[in-house]
């Protein structure tokens, strides 16, 4: 009973705390799973134990202010431990203490007569988020190996007591007499429960991608030694290599504890497996190289991280670029954005770049190197925007004015297909659709990293599209049926995730905040709810989404949100007093705290309220759109050249540490650079829904510039779905069609989908 004896000694620091954490897990485990286990020596000790720690870690770590993410997660860890023997002990306060943890880092749980109490702790060391701890400045050689009074020969084996938990290499797992499954998903907030959220069973649409319980399988490769899969975790967006047949060894993938890193690419080189993921917090692609093991797969060396992809904002936007990995000879090749880089076989990474290539489309290895379809930055030749770079030596097919896609290897040459006919485009489509992940494309993605506003939410709406658009002009997409069929199977299903995301609470995000705290931001509940009522309006049996009451109120008012809605604290250039803007508050945790919200931010929460919000909420939509023509466009007319500002207000002024205006920017010179044609759509999008509005010389100014806009490339090609609402049919033309058509990251989807409406034509 050494093991027991054990846990009367108090923790001297961190990592002692959270070895009697672990401790305690397997003693629960084991008392809950093992008839021959001393429970009521366990129920005698435990809550004297668990209560201290708690209490311990409170004192060690704070309850107030920033906190380390190695130390978020160790409270948290031990708060799940208090919530579950809770329910041994239901007189004393280790819930309360619990409640308190969990508040404190803003983690909540289900609670009630029908849930089960919550066991984070297992959750995070079966996601691998404590398993960072081993190369922090905390853990060091300590988390090695934690074995109590003998050691044991196989993670997840027979129980002993005191063998409790033990850690293979990067790869933790609880240790039971239980039937093996694979990590359960976490407590979810409100009424949803962990069992009521889960992957839709059987074959993913548009793909060939397979799916557990909670797992989604992104890639799948032979390795020559069984295969190799990785898989992401759902509704906890964690990335894992697992040798295929193996349920109980998972190497996970990332830099940290809350840096959940995004799959990009993989491909075994050289016998060992590398993959290319992309970490938010810094804003880099890193390549990471596993070898097998005898447990499963251990990182070899440090994650390099790579050149930035240059696409198509450089480090701001590097998760967009599809990248391919090709082992050739002894090189591994790197082919993703303008990047075309190879790993020598001697360890050194040689960047290289594509010759006016804005994106690479598709890329295909030869035994000289790489060959690459590019959509050129400045269009040349009768192929434009198209072109096709490979090595010396390499015979290249030459590109028409048809739209170029797959891009392979026959009978050892470098061949390509064409889309003229509509069928051909229903092909391209489809073949676009399935490199993205496999076709996952973002599907039960959470929003930590916010790609669900910014990547899932775009390709909906290009779902939406494509069903609307085939049904005005169902002679031109008779081809695409099948396809189209699939389609809606699989936004009925990301809808329902979606639906599911929002009542848990799982909507905010770190990637914005200041501290990596979770936030929720206007804009992006704004395109959230856009799209559910999109889905409901506009479709025959649209599936029920129960969180719109909910979302609407909460983006109406605010609710939860680092967003305000000021009336002042403006200069009177810009907005006369009383006139209401959106503003971070100062000392929120944001970099510009007390400062106003970019245009596209409060555009797209103002066209969110006059889409979905009660006529109450139209006065204050118009004072924001209003705000916006007066600066940009007084007659109505959108600046023909595409070109206007970001930021107004302090921002753009700028301010100095004396004007006391921000906490964590005290001095900026301001910022008059020009909106991105990302943010120029949604404020085009925004303009255009608010003109039954608007006096009707402004609103036809409005339309017609807003149509020239859509036509000449200057905003994107799906704010032509608000033009199609306000009564006004706008294309691309034929060259920015060609621009848009082909589809390499998910977000592209809707700008794909009207460039083929215009091909079409």
């Amino acid at each position: 009973m050494a093991a027991l004896e054990s846990l009367h000694a108090a923790p001297a620091d961190l990592m002692e705390l959270l070895d009697q954490i672990m401790l305690a897990v397997g003693l629960l485990d084991w008392m809950e799973n093992d008839p021959a286990a001393p429970g009521s020596r366990l129920l005698s000790t435990l809550p004297y134990f668990l209560a201290r720690i708690g209490t311990q870690g409170q004192q060690q770590l704070g309850l107030a202010g920033p906190r380390r993410f190695e130390e978020e997660a160790i409270l948290t860890a031990t708060a799940a431990v208090l919530l579950r023997l809770a329910k041994y002990e239901p007189q004393s306060d280790l819930q309360t203490t619990a409640q308190e943890i969990l508040t404190a880092v803003d983690l909540k749980y289900a609670a009630g007569p029908s849930s089960t109490l919550p066991d984070v702790a297992l959750e995070y060391l079966q996601q691998g988020l404590l398993i960072a701890l081993r190369d922090t400045e905390l853990g060091g050689s300590r988390l090695a190996t934690i074995v109590a009074d003998q050691a044991m020969t196989s993670p997840c084996g027979p129980v002993s007591e005191g063998g409790a938990i033990q850690w293979h290499q990067a790869v933790a797992c609880s240790v039971s007499r239980r039937t093996p499954k694979p990590p359960a998903a976490a407590p979810l907030a409100s009424s949803i429960t962990p069992d009521s959220f889960s992957l839709e069973q059987g074959r993913l649409p548009l793909g060939r991608a397979r799916l557990t319980a909670e797992h989604l399988v992104l890639a799948s490769l032979n390795d020559k030694a069984g295969g190799v899969q990785i898989f992401r975790s759902v509704p906890f967006n964690r990335l894992f290599i697992q040798p295929i047949g193996d349920d109980q060894t998972a190497l996970p993938v990332g830099l940290g504890l809350d840096s959940p890193a995004e799959f990009r690419a993989a491909t075994v080189h050289g016998g060992d497996l590398y993959v290319v993921y992309y970490d938010n917090p810094s804003r880099t692609n890193y390549l990471l190289r596993a070898r097998r093991a005898s447990d499963g797969f251990e990182m070899v060396g440090q994650p390099t991280p790579l050149p930035s992809l240059e696409d198509p904002a450089g480090g701001t936007y590097e998760m967009i670029p599809q990248i391919r990995l090709f082992s050739i000879k002894d090189e591994l090749h790197i082919v993703g954005g303008t990047l075309n880089a190879v790993l020598r076989a001697d360890g050194i990474l040689a960047e290289g770049r594509l010759d006016n290539c804005s994106r690479a489309v598709e890329s295909v290895a030869t035994p000289q190197g790489p060959v690459v379809l590019c959509v050129q930055k400045e269009a040349r030749g009768q192929s434009a925007p198209f072109s096709l770079q490979g090595p010396e030596g390499v015979v290249l097919p030459i590109l028409g004015p048809d739209v170029p896609y797959d891009l392979r290897i026959e009978n050892g040459k470098v061949t390509i297909s064409h889309a003229r006919e509509p069928a051909e485009f229903a092909a391209m489509l489809r073949f676009d659709i399935e490199r993205l992940n496999d076709g996952t494309l973002e599907y039960g993605i959470d929003n930590v990293e916010g790609r669900i506003p910014w990547s899932q939410i775009y390709y909906l709406n290009g779902f939406l599209d494509l069903l609307g658009l085939s049904a005005q002009r169902p002679e031109q997409w008779n081809s695409f049926g099948p396809l189209l069929a699939e389609v809606r199977s699989r936004l009925d299903m990301e809808v329902t995730l979606l639906d599911q995301q929002w009542l848990a609470g799982r909507f905010k995000t770190r990637a914005f905040s200041v501290d990596r705290s979770l936030q929720l931001f206007a804009v992006q509940t704004s395109r959230l709810l856009l799209l559910l009522e999109r889905y409901q309006r506009e479709l025959v049996s649209p599936r029920p989404i129960a969180s719109l009451p909910t979302l609407t109120e909460a983006v109406r008012t605010l609710d939860g949100h680092i967003d305000q809605l000021r009336t002042d604290g403006q200069p009177a250039w810009w907005l006369p007093p009383g006139q209401p803007f959106l503003a971070w508050p100062k000392g929120s945790a944001f970099y510009f705290d007390g400062l106003n919200v970019p245009f596209n931010h409060q555009n797209e929460w103002a066209y969110s309220l006059l889409r979905t919000g009660e006529p109450s909420s139209t006065t204050t939509a118009m004072a924001i759109i209003n705000h916006f023509l007066r600066r940009i466009a007084p007659d109505g007319t959108l600046p023909l050249s595409g070109v206007w500002d970001y930021w107004w207000g302090r921002a753009y002024d700028g301010w100095t540490e004396d004007m006391g205006y921000s906490i964590n920017t005290p001095n900026y010179p301001g910022d008059h650079g020009r909106a991105w044609i990302s943010f120029r759509s949604i404020d085009t999008m925004s303009m255009i829904a608010a003109s039954p509005n608007l006096p009707r010389t402004t609103a036809q100014a409005l339309i017609a510039s807003a149509a020239r806009l859509v036509t000449e490339g200057k905003v994107y090609p799906f704010v032509g779905y608000e033009l199609q609402r306000a009564g006004y049919m706008a294309r691309p033309n034929t060259d920015v069609a060609r621009r848009y058509v082909r589809v390499s990251s998910p977000w592209e989807l809707q700008n794909a989908a009207w460039a083929i409406d215009a091909l079409l034509n």
